[in-house]
């Protein structure tokens, strides 16, 4: 099982939870960090960070 949460501001949430990311209000060149426990975290931690860079058109049509 793995375990990924988004803070911002100290505010922490599960990153499973998407009600717990759409309160966080994410917008363009907000700084987050991101916490994983899994059994491969530099792949994960790898593809999350392409994510919220906006190296995923549909998350980037979201915010835009």
């Amino acid at each position: 099982m793995s375990d990924v949460y988004i803070t911002i501001d100290n505010r922490k949430v599960n990153g499973k939870s998407i009600m717990g990311v759409v309160f966080l209000g994410l917008a363009p060149n907000t700084e987050i960090t991101l916490t994983v426990n899994v059994s491969d975290e530099k792949e994960l931690l790898e593809e999350l960070t392409r994510f919220f860079n906006g190296e995923n058109l549909l998350f980037k049509t979201i915010l835009y």
